[in-house]
């Protein structure tokens, strides 16, 4: 994936949330929209493409993987929608949350 500055750690956790268990990022330098046309074609030449080579032909690195821990059984959820929708509106998380914007 290729994300801007400022993005690489919402990108890495968004794919973990996906059930991506690692996700290499290559940093764009700078805000895309920004760039010229000749900034866009240097920088993915001359700093992405090299990121991208890397993530693509590299062995994952010890910390790559031992951040990662299987969900276990007791950390998934299971019922229907409905109830686990009720479990949730129920929670203190959601009341004290609710009770922030009142």
């Amino acid at each position: 994936m290729i994300a801007a500055p400022g993005f690489v750690k919402q990108a890495k956790s968004a794919a973990r949330s996906a059930g991506l268990e690692v996700l290499r990022v290559a940093e764009y330098p700078g805000a895309f929209a920004s760039h010229t046309r000749e900034e866009l074609l240097a920088n993915t030449r001359n700093i992405l493409w090299p990121q991208i080579k890397k993530a693509l032909t590299e062995a994952l690195e010890t910390r790559e993987r031992a951040d990662r821990s299987p969900m276990t059984d007791d950390s998934r959820l299971t019922g229907s929608y409905e109830e686990l929708q009720r479990v949730f509106l129920d929670s203190a998380a959601f009341a004290s949350a609710s009770n922030f914007h009142t």
